[in-house]
């Protein structure tokens, strides 16, 4: 198999998967070494397709928007992405918060305890 057709054979496996998708996957389905798909997804990545690298594989992103805003002459590109994370991460900063907060309170109540104790031992002693 020629490169052009390997690459868009990664492109179709990408594409037809739900999960990421490893190199090592990719390099036996295709019978060649893991670098050369390392290599194949860098010429892809330098072409027009959007494919971004987790932990767990490669990802073909196939709903992104580009466009082009020229408000000051110069051409400035934003890239969105219309995708849902691939693991969810909660939303944690709300509970923090509360730790945060009482936290704070203990502390406080600690150093007011330790205060009163060492005046009533200073007019005592």
């Amino acid at each position: 198999m020629d490169g052009n057709k390997r690459r868009q054979a990664i492109i179709d496996i990408l594409k037809n998967s739900l999960q990421p998708v490893s190199g090592t996957y990719l390099a036996k389905t295709l019978q060649v070494s893991r670098q050369v798909i390392v290599q194949d997804i860098a010429l892809l990545r330098a072409g027009d397709y959007d494919i971004y690298s987790t932990h767990k594989g490669y990802v073909l992103n196939t709903s992104t928007v580009t466009f082009e805003v020229k408000e000051t002459g110069d051409i400035q590109t934003a890239t969105m992405f219309n995708t849902k994370p691939l693991e969810d991460v909660p939303n944690t900063s709300k509970k923090t918060d509360i730790f945060y907060t009482v936290g704070t309170i203990i502390t406080l109540i600690g150093i007011s305890i330790l205060a009163i104790y060492f005046k009533k031992n200073k007019t005592l002693g």
